[in-house]
């Protein structure tokens, strides 16, 4: 009886160190698959921040007449975008200067659209190809900085 008690008793050890080891190991994974949820959340957030607004710009100004004033309030609601992002924290340090990259495109593009509508305002074609073309550059530079925020947010 004496031996039947210690080897239960040893099973119960072993078996009370191995419940250990594995409930440490779950809080390991655990941690790991928070730290996981918490970088979604905050790509989420990144995310429903930027596309929303970009929408509606291209939803306003996609159609909309190419003077002056349209220009303008682009450029207001680029910078408004831009103040947004750079408030925004994160616990992958990695996407603050993808953030702030992409917040200094937008900084551009506002100030390239505040030109146009310059141009606009004296008539100006040559001008005013020449700010379409940097323009279109700054778009080229906003698709990579896109590319290179999504590759941080599905990085595992």
């Amino acid at each position: 009886m004496a031996q039947e008690c210690q080897d239960a008793s040893a099973v119960a050890n072993s078996l009370s160190k191995a419940c250990v080891a594995m409930l440490a190991m779950g809080c390991i994974f655990a941690g790991l698959g928070c730290e996981r949820l918490q970088q979604a959340r905050e790509c989420r957030r990144l995310s429903q921040a930027v596309n929303p607004a970009l929408e509606n710009i291209q939803k306003a100004y996609g159609h909309a007449a190419r003077d002056p004033k349209t220009y303008l309030d682009a450029a207001k609601r680029y910078e408004q975008l831009s103040a947004k992002l750079v408030t925004l924290k994160f616990s992958k340090q990695e996407l603050y200067p993808a953030v702030t990259d992409y917040a200094s495109l937008l900084e551009s593009g506002a100030a390239q659209a505040r030109l146009i509508a310059g141009i606009l305002e004296r008539k100006d074609q040559n001008a005013l190809e020449a700010k379409r073309r940097e323009f279109a550059a700054i778009s080229t530079r906003e698709r990579t900085a896109v590319q290179r925020l999504n590759a941080l947010c599905s990085e595992r």
